[in-house]
C-alpha cells in the first residue's frame, strides 16, 4: 500500500497508478482516480473530507454486509498480484 497524498500528485504501486484530487460530484468533492489501460485518469471513488459520525459509519458498514443489493463481497476474499493484473479467490470461485 502505498499513501495518496491530497495534492493531485500521482503515487504508484503494484496496483497502478493514483490520484486524489479536488472535483464536485453528486457523492463527494474529492475524487480517487486511476490511469486505465489505455492511459486516462478515471474516477474509482467519489468522497467528502469532513468527518462523519460514527453512527452513521456503522449504519453504512452494516448495509454493505446485510444488503442483499449491496455490490460488495459478502464473505472472504484472497487477492493474488500478477504481472498481467491480479487474481481473486472467494467461496463461490
Amino acid at each position: 500500500l502505498v499513501p495518496v497524498p491530497f495534492t493531485g500528485e500521482s503515487v504508484s504501486s503494484k496496483n497502478g497508478s493514483y490520484r486524489v484530487r479536488r472535483k464536485d460530484t453528486s457523492k463527494g468533492n474529492y475524487v480517487l482516480e486511476r490511469i486505465d489501460a489505455t492511459g486516462e485518469w478515471k474516477v474509482c471513488h467519489a468522497f467528502y473530507k469532513h468527518i462523519i459520525d460514527e453512527i452513521v459509519v456503522n449504519d453504512v458498514q452494516r448495509r454493505v454486509i446485510e444488503d442483499e443489493k449491496s455490490i460488495f463481497n459478502k464473505g472472504p476474499i484472497a487477492v493474488k498480484l500478477t504481472n498481467s493484473g491480479h487474481i481473486s479467490l472467494t467461496n463461490t470461485s
